[in-house]
């Protein structure tokens, strides 16, 4: 295979064909008495009456637990040659490719993320405070018109009223950039590449045991539930009652 060759090694249809055929000749007695069991689970009766027949079930059931039990180990041997081959190959690429890059990445993310917060905090700054100075501005042409026009010089008061208006204008406009997202605030390029920002709501939990459960309700899955309640009636054994779920004792029938 040379070293253009992208084709995953383990690939090879005519090798994997080859494999089914091994097992099915290394395996042939187990998968004989497979197809002797099932053909007696449909003889089974489909309801049990009399202590005799849940015997035979019983019987028939073990049978099964005994195949089933070399079908599982058998399996485990066939596939371990494989598995310490993939794990060989997980090792080596995340050994000399994957974790030396993820982990210079992570440095250099970090070292760019430090400076864009930094530059976005600038520029925030410089453009608030121009957004105030033009809205002070604005403010001071505004009062400027109204002096004028109580001290009865109408010419002198449309002029700063007019001046007025337009520093308003300018500090709308000032407004706006300030009230700019930091994507517009941020982009640096490189010869290759072009680092943008995008804000992101995260969360830093404060306080577990003060957590609304009841307002996650609806994100935490059914399964996760289920699961959290089965932790609960294992733990306290009926001892503990949980709101809205019954909990009681039932069989759990074990063939020995």
């Amino acid at each position: 295979m040379s070293i253009t060759d992208t084709t995953p090694i383990a690939a090879d249809v005519g090798h994997n064909r080859e494999l089914k055929d091994l097992l099915e000749e290394r395996h042939q007695l187990l998968t004989d008495r497979v197809a002797e069991l099932i053909a007696a689970c449909a003889r089974a009766p489909e309801r049990i009456d009399d202590d005799a027949t849940q015997g035979k079930v019983g019987d028939l059931y073990k049978l099964l637990s005994a195949a089933h039990k070399k079908g599982e180990a058998s399996r485990t041997d066939e596939k371990e040659p494989f598995l310490m081959g993939g794990r060989i190959v997980d090792s080596w690429f995340k050994e000399n490719v994957v974790t030396p890059l993820e982990r210079w990445m992570a440095v250099l993310k970090r070292r760019s993320d430090l400076y864009i917060n930094a530059k976005v905090e600038a520029e925030r700054k410089r453009r608030a405070d121009e957004a105030r100075a033009a809205q002070e501005e604005a403010d001071r042409k505004l009062e400027e018109a109204r002096k004028a026009e109580e001290a009865a010089r109408p010419k002198v008061a449309e002029r700063k009223l007019e001046q007025a208006v337009q520093a308003q204008a300018v500090a709308d406009q000032a407004a706006d950039i300030a009230a700019a997202k930091p994507a517009e605030m941020a982009q640096t390029r490189g010869e290759h590449s072009m680092l943008t920002v995008q804000m992101r709501w995260t969360h830093e939990v404060s306080a577990w045991d003060e957590l609304d459960l009841n307002t996650l309700r609806e994100f935490i899955s059914r399964d996760d539930i289920e699961k959290a309640i089965r932790a609960f009636v294992r733990l306290h054994k009926g001892t503990r009652q949980l709101q809205g779920v019954r909990i009681f004792e039932a069989p759990n029938t074990q063939f020995r």
